[in-house]
């Protein structure tokens, strides 16, 4: 059983590299809470006394591990005399980690029983008593120590993790080239802490729930990726760039080892693939979304262009008939005063006919005068020529 397992029961869906990011985000807190503290001042930070005691019992375990480690290493057989280098250095090496403890300090591992009695795996304890029982668990058959070693791009990642506080970041050098040794306790194998399972779950749960530092643990994780990902192209001497971590194995590295270590580069290197395509993906899906907006952009731009150009067609018809009614309207009134004009013509001819037979009865009776006045003339004649 692994740290993954046993953080699943508690909500945590953590891979190891998230895990280790957390750990070194708390690591670093706690070591900027520290320098910041005065003596005699406490801290501000509630998990400070959790961190601290954590920290020292890691100290502590490894002060009492540091005298078994030759013997572990002579122990080791033929096989690991050809890896001499990947084991654990001298007591004097382990003092040093312990004495600067800005260093890193990695999560204790999980190691598997190898006679296969129980089945299960279980966790280094935490607790505060874990300090006293390691002075009786840690016997003549103490495990293995294997050496890491850790990339300049693997530091700039862990870099990418530290936690901004009040305004300062708590980084690494990453231009270092001493290598800094990194022990871990090692615990016999017939330790059991099923009594103290509880209160070492608690303690755990209660350091990851930490609000403060690394939100975002996903995009750190694909940042890990990322920058691992880009180190591979690099030809840089990784023995004056590296710095060494020591793991606590419960034998000789072997073909399984080995073979667990190939799939492990193969699914990490898949998991870069699978984020490279997702990416990709993404990046294809925010262009065919942009696409998509333009496309609506331009169709609702182009229905009100032909809105548009239908309010100004039915404008237009508008006018048509308008202007079809005034000119109706104008062919009525010329057509009427036409009427008029020629009603006025026939009016006058009439009153010409009128003039023309009063012209005529005055004529007639002019004549009709003359004729009376000649008729009494010549009366007036007849009169005369009678005596």
């Amino acid at each position: 059983m692994t740290i993954e397992e046993l953080l699943s029961p508690l909500g945590y869906d953590w891979s190891w590299q998230q895990i280790r990011c957390h750990w070194k985000n708390l690591k670093s807190r706690y070591n900027h809470e520290r320098r910041n503290l005065r003596p005699g001042q406490k801290s501000s930070w509630k998990y400070y006394n959790v961190m601290d005691s954590l920290l020292k019992q890691q100290t502590r375990a490894g002060d009492l591990a540091s005298g078994r480690g030759d013997d572990s290493e002579n122990s080791s057989g033929a096989e690991n005399s050809a890896d001499a280098g990947s084991y654990a250095p001298s007591s004097q090496a382990i003092q040093g980690t312990s004495q600067h403890s800005n260093d890193e300090y990695i999560v204790p591992t999980v190691q598997e029983s190898s006679t296969g009695s129980s089945g299960t795996a279980i966790m280094q304890h935490l607790g505060a008593s874990a300090s006293s029982e390691l002075g009786n668990t840690v016997g003549a058959d103490t495990v293995l120590v294997k050496k890491e070693v850790e990339t300049d791009e693997e530091a700039h990642c862990e870099e990418l993790h530290v936690e901004t506080i009040n305004g300062s970041c708590e980084g690494i050098d990453p231009q270092r080239t001493a290598p800094t040794v990194h022990a871990i306790p090692s615990v016999d194998r017939s330790f059991n802490p099923a009594s103290e399972h509880t209160t070492e779950l608690q303690q755990i749960e209660q350091i990851l729930s930490e609000p403060d530092i690394s939100p975002a643990m996903n995009s750190q994780d694909n940042a890990c990726a990322e920058s691992q990902s880009s180190s591979i192209g690099r030809s840089t001497d990784v023995r004056t760039r590296t710095s060494r971590r020591y793991f606590f194995t419960t034998g000789t590295p072997g073909l399984a080892e080995k073979k667990t270590r190939l799939e492990l580069d193969i699914l990490a290197a898949t998991k870069r693939k699978l984020l490279a395509e997702q990416m990709k993906a993404e990046a294809e899906q925010r262009k065919a979304v942009a696409e998509t907006l333009l496309l609506t952009e331009a169709l609702k731009k182009y229905e009100e262009e032909k809105k548009k150009a239908m309010a100004e067609t039915m404008f237009l018809v508008q006018e048509r008939i308008r202007s079809e009614e005034e000119t109706r309207r104008a062919a009525a009134m010329a057509a009427f005063h036409i009427e008029e004009k020629r009603k006025a013509a026939a009016e006058a001819e009439m009153l010409n006919e009128h003039k023309k037979y009063f012209m005529e009865q005055r004529k007639t009776e002019v004549i009709k005068r003359r004729m009376l006045l000649l008729e009494l003339q010549k009366m007036r004649r007849d009169l005369k020529l009678v005596p």
